[in-house]
């Protein structure tokens, strides 16, 4: 897993790695993979760095997976309170690129 890029990470192994079960949860491997997608830009953006850089770092792999998560919880898009997971955020934090 430490070495595997988030990008690379198919909608089964996804929901393997965070134990969703597509059937109850209501959602196919194919949207997982979308939500994958979206979990790359976010943190793309969030970072100011590109998707290379984003799947490149195996900590990235993990804020990838939590946010895939998170979006997979919270499909209804109500965020609690406007906080941001505090883990992805302390990772995302550190691979911040300042932009000049």
């Amino acid at each position: 897993m430490s070495t595997m890029k988030a990008s690379e990470m198919t909608g089964k192994e996804i929901a393997d790695w965070l134990h969703i079960d597509c059937e109850e949860d209501e959602i196919s491997e194919a949207q997982i993979e979308k939500l994958r997608d979206v979990a790359i830009a976010y943190a793309c953006k969030y970072t100011n760095q590109t998707a290379e850089y984003v799947d490149g770092q195996s900590e990235m792999t993990h804020a990838v997976l939590a946010l895939v998560q998170d979006m997979v919880d919270n499909r209804a898009l109500q965020v609690e309170d406007g906080k941001v997971n505090p883990y992805v955020q302390s990772i995302l934090d550190l691979n911040i690129k300042m932009s000049l």
